[in-house]
């Protein structure tokens, strides 16, 4: 390495430490801030069968609902605030694989038994989303 390299020193002056400090200050304010702002925190499963809506299941009470479909029962457990397929006459058994949601939000669905199971804060006008 060089000497010029080597020699260069750190040269601060109390403004741009204190614009180190504000900004490592709003980071920290953001980083427990927008997890807040982007999560919908959601109360209750909403489970369809088909395009008809069989319930909404508020996430804060166990228990274990049984969802027909084309192909048969599909079995949804609620239970310590979270939603999961554990059963289902699907071929391939992908859906009991998913894992579960929560009140953060989520989705998780058997196409071929036409059960989709959804948690999360809903729009109350019909919309998904809206764009700006």
């Amino acid at each position: 390495m060089s000497d010029a390299i080597m020699k260069t020193r750190l040269n601060m002056t109390i403004a741009d430490l204190a614009l180190v400090v504000l900004l490592a200050v709003t980071a920290g304010i953001l980083f427990f801030l927008i997890p807040n702002w982007v999560l919908s925190r959601g109360t209750e499963a909403e489970i369809r069968s088909g395009d008809k809506i069989v319930g909404a299941y508020s996430l804060d009470h166990d228990r274990r609902i049984d969802v027909p479909g084309p192909l048969g029962i599909t079995v949804v457990k609620i239970e310590k605030g979270r939603a999961s397929i554990v059963s289902s006459p699907c071929p391939h058994k992908l859906c009991t694989r998913m894992g579960d949601c929560g009140k953060e939000g989520g989705v998780i669905v058997c196409v071929p038994n036409e059960v989709v199971v959804r948690t999360g804060q809903g729009r109350t006008d019909g919309l998904d989303a809206v764009s700006r």
